[in-house]
């Protein structure tokens, strides 16, 4: 390989960002590196790595989903032009069984997993969905063909629960 399309820091360790943010910003000047990033990064991590950074971060993976969503962090990326990326689309698993989900999956004939990787998306958020399936795999990219509405949006705010954690 000649160069790595997205190189990140996993977690926000105050005594090691300023070191292994140089790390990245070097590789990326090298052209080593295509783009450097942050994951599970919250504003005020954000805010220290861009007061020292010759580079800014131009990602920022954060678990977002229907039952997490993470509103402040998400709109503090965008205003700083930092791509965010939700690893966490499906909540690990956890939204498969939401009743209200399902309820919002029957009503557009879709599954809970493509109601929730159309949800992050329409939040101008690239999801990131796991799976070692093809048939799951191919699902999770047939969600181009509707939107939720109004109606599908109240019907989940509830699941807001963990909004506080981000």
């Amino acid at each position: 390989v000649d160069a790595v399309d997205l190189y990140l820091i996993h977690w926000p360790i105050p005594s090691k960002i300023k070191e292994t943010w140089h790390v990245l910003e070097q590789l990326y000047e090298e052209g080593l590196v295509k783009a450097i990033g942050v994951s599970n990064f919250l504003p005020h991590h954000l805010e220290a790595l861009m007061d020292r950074a010759e580079v800014m971060p131009m990602v920022n993976q954060l678990e977002i989903n229907p039952r997490y969503h993470q509103t402040a962090t998400a709109a503090f990326c965008r205003e700083n032009g930092i791509l965010v990326e939700s690893w966490g689309p499906l909540a690990r698993g956890g939204a498969l069984e939401e009743p209200i989900l399902r309820r919002i999956a029957d009503k557009h004939g879709k599954s809970v997993a493509q109601i929730c990787i159309r949800w992050v998306l329409q939040r101008g958020i690239v999801p990131l969905p796991k799976s070692a399936h093809k048939n799951r795999i191919r699902a999770n990219l047939d969600v181009f063909d509707f939107s939720l509405d109004g109606e599908d949006t109240v019907s989940y705010t509830h699941l807001r629960a963990h909004e506080t954690r981000g």
